[in-house]
């Protein structure tokens, strides 16, 4: 053990102690309050297309069989779930990412973000893919 004199600096180290508690609580908040915006609204997004499917499905679908109908409407329900879990995937290496940084481990945190950013390219072929389908 060693003995660590610092001579009144006990107010300095706390401010900065709490200052730096204070960063990281609103870091979490808005990581938190950014995520469950971001799922809402890409399920009201996903929702919204669907909707438009169904109708321009009924619309322009008028002489197909049921069975074509009824295939045409579950490849288009089964769409929105990849997408949601590389959202979810995002989000949980940009949090793997935050923690590492925050832990001092460039190497874990510089993983996580090219793991991120690979998911980002995927998802946007995956919303593309959906895109093109509608």
């Amino acid at each position: 053990h060693r003995v660590v004199r610092s001579y009144g600096g006990e107010d300095y180290e706390r401010q900065r102690f709490l200052g730096s508690s204070e960063h990281n609580r609103r870091q979490s908040l808005k990581a938190i309050s950014t995520s469950s915006i971001h799922n809402q609204l890409m399920q009201l997004i996903i929702a919204i297309a669907l909707a438009i499917l169904m109708y321009a499905a009924l619309f322009f679908m008028e002489q197909a069989s049921v069975g074509s109908f009824i295939g045409y409407l579950t490849a288009a329900f089964l769409l929105p779930r990849p997408i949601r879990q590389l959202s979810d995937a995002i989000e949980n290496y940009e949090k793997i990412a935050a923690k590492a940084t925050a832990a001092g481990n460039a190497k874990k945190a510089t993983e996580a973000l090219e793991s991120a950013a690979a998911r980002r390219v995927w998802l946007a072929e995956a919303e593309k893919g959906v895109a093109e389908f509608n």
